[in-house]
C-alpha cells in the first residue's frame, strides 16, 4: 500500500541520497534502494561496504530499539549480523533488513517506513559495537517485543536466549 507514510519515507530516502525528490519510488530511487553491497556472510570487504553496513545497521537499531537500553541496541544489531552470517538468510546487512517472507517484511520499520530515519549517536555507537563483534545475545537470529507482536512461531520453533528491555531474543 503506497500511502502517505510510504511517500514520506520515499521523500526522506531521496533527500538522504541526494537524488530527485518527487515522492515516487521510480527507477532511480529503486535502483539506489536495492543496489547490492559487497558484504559477504558478515565480513566487510572494503571501507565502502563497512560504511553501508554501518548506515543501515544504525538505522534498523534506531527504528527497532530507540527506547531500549544500550545493550538492547547492540543486541538488535547483533541479530542482524547473525542473520548475515547464517546461510538461512540473505548475506548483506541491507538485504537482511529488507527481506520479505510471504510478502511480509521481516522487520516492521520496513513496513512502516521508519527505517528511513536519522539514527541517534547511541544507535550509531551500538551499530559500531555490533560490527566489531559484540554479541550480547550470542547467536540469536530472532527478536520481538511481546507487548507489540505475538511471535508465536518464534516461541514454538526457536530457543529462548534472553530478554533485554522489552525485547526477547531467540536462536
Amino acid at each position: 500500500i503506497y500511502g502517505k507514510n510510504t511517500e514520506k519515507a520515499v521523500i526522506n530516502f531521496q533527500k538522504a541520497n541526494k537524488i530527485v525528490i518527487d515522492g515516487i519510488a521510480g527507477k532511480q530511487t529503486q535502483s539506489l534502494l536495492y543496489s547490492k553491497t559487497t558484504t559477504s556472510r558478515g565480513t566487510s570487504t572494503s571501507r565502502d561496504s563497512y560504511s553501508t553496513d554501518l548506515y543501515w545497521l544504525s538505522r534498523i537499531i534506531h527504528a527497532e530499539a530507540e527506547g531500549e537500553p544500550y545493550s538492547g541496541k547492540v543486541a538488535v544489531g547483533s541479530v542482524i549480523l547473525n542473520r548475515v552470517a547464517s546461510r538461512d538468510f540473505p548475506n548483506t546487512v541491507k538485504s537482511v533488513i529488507f527481506e520479505y517472507y510471504q510478502n511480509i517484511p521481516q522487520f516492521s520499520p520496513v513496513a512502516e517506513g521508519t527505517i528511513y530515519n536519522n539514527p541517534s549517536e547511541e544507535s550509531i555507537k551500538a551499530a559500531k559495537e555490533a560490527l566489531s563483534g559484540q554479541k550480547p545475545v550470542g547467536n540469536s537470529t530472532y527478536f520481538f517485543n511481546p507487548k507489540k507482536a505475538e511471535g508465536k512461531w518464534i516461541v514454538k520453533n526457536k530457543t529462548y536466549v534472553a530478554q533485554i528491555g522489552e525485547h526477547v531474543f531467540y536462536k
